[in-house]
């Protein structure tokens, strides 16, 4: 169940930096982080997700 809960995170920061992206907004921010950490976030939300439900979690 935690594996994926962070698969939602992860798919919640893929949107918000795909649609600064497409959008041309890469220089603001969107709740005080920019668009570099939630590509980050996305990345690290997948691989802990990955791994929990890899061992059942």
């Amino acid at each position: 169940m935690l594996g994926l809960i962070f698969i939602l995170g992860s798919l919640i920061c893929s949107g918000i930096w795909v649609f600064m992206l497409v959008s041309g907004n890469k220089e603001a921010s969107v709740f005080g982080k920019s668009f570099e950490t939630y590509m980050f976030l996305s990345v690290g939300f997948a691989g802990v997700a990955t791994i929990l439900l890899r061992i059942g979690i």
